[in-house]
């Protein structure tokens, strides 16, 4: 590929009313655009980034000095001025759809009441705009890429992130809207540190279940699946030693450790996995499943795991495991 469209990740969650929210989601959608809030009351027509976060300071009396960070609108005007047109954008509305969107023009523009009447109604500023398309709907086995499904997915979502340095994001994002052959597009790595990255939340926590039941001989109860608990995902057991086996899967957020207290879990153990670390005190009854020992397993038993691997699959050299 000559060149890989940079991915953003886009959050329209303006009045953080879930009602209002999703009437603009829509009109962005169906007319074509991305927008971003934070918009000053004077009135004027802004043509640069420069003069927006300088009112935008003065009118809400900003105290540069209290923090050394950039405020929230001053990153998100900076890469609304970034983006390039042929540029791809995700999205996921309230009733769980995802789309892919293709940015279309060269600069963002100021929205005025003459042109976009509800956005300025909703305290929108800056507007690119871009040609949608769903993907999928949650749920739905297959339909939407791994990938996209878990970027969507996480929590925190800023108003805008961009995602530069994940290279196999912004190929499947490519595949997707079908702008590259896949005959050239060279096939990645796959290894320890992006397996866990190529397949759906639910079947991480399927490939670890999998994992602990075929290496450690551990049953599962398949009834603790069902119930909804912040600090773990199921429950095994150990039948000889009749010592229950608590298990947490995050794919793109930490594990805090100090979730797990001696009073609750320290006779029992539990088995923990993370895509990109661990935070908090270790304990003796904590056990962290290696990577490489994990994506080992992967390698000889991903055929069995629910996912297709559709579009890893044109990516990854999954034949060759």
């Amino acid at each position: 590929m000559d060149k890989i469209p940079i991915v953003w990740r886009v959050n329209l969650k303006l009045k953080k009313n879930k009602k209002m929210d999703s009437r603009i989601v829509q009109f962005c959608i169906d007319e074509g655009y991305v927008m971003m809030g934070w918009r000053p009351k004077s009135g004027k027509k802004y043509v640069d980034a420069t003069h927006y976060v300088q009112d935008y300071d003065a009118e809400f009396q900003i105290d540069r000095t209290a923090t050394k960070r950039k405020p929230g609108y001053e990153v998100a005007c900076e890469y609304y001025f970034e983006m390039n047109k042929g540029d791809i954008c995700l999205l996921r509305n309230e009733g769980n759809i995802y789309y892919i969107g293709e940015v279309i023009d060269d600069m963002p523009i100021y929205a005025m009441e003459e042109d976009l009447p509800i956005a300025v109604e909703y305290g929108v500023s800056w507007v690119r705009k871009v040609k949608w398309q769903k993907i999928g709907e949650h749920g739905r086995q297959n339909e939407t890429p791994a990938r996209i499904v878990g970027l969507l997915s996480e929590r925190r979502q800023a108003t805008i992130s961009k995602r530069i340095s994940d290279i196999v994001l912004r190929k499947i994002c490519a595949l997707v809207l079908k702008k590259e052959n896949i005959d050239n597009l060279p096939s990645e790595e796959l290894n320890s540190n992006n397996f866990a990255n190529t397949m759906y939340y639910h079947t991480l926590e399927d490939l670890v279940a999998l994992y602990l039941q075929k290496t450690r001989g551990y049953l599962f109860y398949a009834s603790s699946a069902k119930a909804t608990t912040p600090a773990y995902e199921y429950i095994l057991i150990d039948e000889k030693k009749r010592q229950h086996i608590y298990v947490q899967v995050k794919q793109n957020a930490p594990i805090n450790l100090d979730d797990f207290k001696e009073n609750d879990y320290g006779n029992a153990l539990v088995y923990v996995f993370s895509n990109v670390g661990y935070i908090g005190k270790s304990k003796s009854y904590i056990k962290s499943i290696d990577k490489e020992s994990l994506f080992h397993f992967f390698k000889k038993n991903h055929s069995i795991l629910q996912d297709s691997f559709t579009y890893e699959k044109m990516l990854f050299d999954f034949e060759s495991m």
